[in-house]
């Protein structure tokens, strides 16, 4: 990578932790330094001297060939594997055979192509190779190969390609006509049978009004002459007891808070650590215009759970909030 180009660091951290995973049961500080040693190694890989950059680059310069891979065979003469690919020639549209060799099975890239080559056998692949010195399609050595798929491709494509070539000579035969269906005369719809009409309703007799309610007692009249003095509480009960007003919540201070909030943190702990934890949690404190702490309980689960101070959040509390 040359000084000119810019890292994306956000992006390099973001992939580093997706490789790493989550922290979750290890300890903080030996998954930060894993998320830094792999954002590290993905980074030099990129840089212009590393061995993906230079197999890219090589790569980039290869001769490209796509079909099915077929036989493979170990030349002992020569101590190379050879590979047998069917490709087809749209221009000439015919097929040819194509044999490639791998590097010298002593060397690693040897031993890694052939490798790649004997479980894609009868796949449909992309073959990247370089001509040796003076050589012909005999002497295409392969670089890296691409697995694209599996299944017969040699045969359909060779019954495609069958079929395109005797499909100008043949006139297709015209389909027959079929004789043409007359449907039916609908039959003529039935005439509904004349409904009878219905019988008259017998008039219901009148419905006597009702009585006419009585007007209610004058309010000046007291209650025993309205309804009886054995029956006034029968009538009308007594109204149910208004609930409680729940009261309203009490707040404190944050100089009485503090002092409950430094109570739970943890006592075996350096007097100056706890203050620093004190501090920090001050800063998550939500008062009303009174100056009441609203959110005491809060402040003390954060105060039960404040962090070891060798941890690496502890030691950026320890940092951040000094006096």
């Amino acid at each position: 990578m040359s000084a000119q180009a810019k890292v994306d660091l956000p992006a390099l951290v973001a992939l580093a932790v997706q490789v790493v995973g989550p922290v979750g049961e290890r300890d903080y500080a030996s998954w930060h330094a894993e998320v830094d040693r792999v954002a590290l190694d993905l980074h030099l890989k990129m840089t212009a001297g590393s061995a993906l950059a230079k197999d890219i680059a090589e790569l980039s310069a290869c001769e490209q060939f796509r079909g099915t891979l077929g036989e493979i065979r170990l030349d002992e003469a020569t101590g190379r594997a050879t590979l047998l690919l069917h490709t087809w020639n749209a221009e000439a549209r015919t097929w040819r055979e194509i044999r490639l060799v791998t590097a010298s099975l002593q060397l690693r890239e040897g031993r890694r192509v052939h490798q790649q080559a004997v479980p894609l056998s009868g796949h449909l692949v992309r073959v990247f190779t370089s001509k040796q010195d003076g050589g012909d399609q005999v002497g295409q050595v392969v670089r890296h190969i691409v697995d694209e798929g599996i299944g017969d491709t040699v045969g359909a494509a060779r019954a495609a390609a069958a079929a395109a070539q005797e499909a100008p000579s043949q006139t297709p035969a015209e389909a027959p006509v079929r004789p043409r269906h007359e449907p039916p005369a609908p039959a003529p719809a039935p005439v509904p049978a004349p409904v009878p009409a219905p019988a008259p309703v017998p008039v219901q007799a009148a419905v006597p009004a009702p009585a006419p309610v009585a007007a209610p007692l004058e309010p000046s009249q007291p209650l025993a002459e309205q309804v009886g003095a054995q029956g006034a509480h029968a009538a009308f009960p007594p109204p149910p007891p208004p609930p409680p007003v729940p009261a309203a919540e009490e707040t404190v201070a944050w100089k009485e808070a503090s002092v409950i909030v430094w109570k739970n943190i943890n006592r075996a702990w350096d007097k100056s650590y706890r203050t620093s934890c004190l501090l920090a949690i001050r800063d998550r404190a939500v008062v009303d215009d009174s100056g009441g702490v609203l959110n005491l309980q809060e402040l003390i689960d954060m105060a039960r759970l404040s962090p070891d101070p060798d941890s690496a959040n502890g030691k950026a509390i320890a940092a951040s909030y000094t006096i």
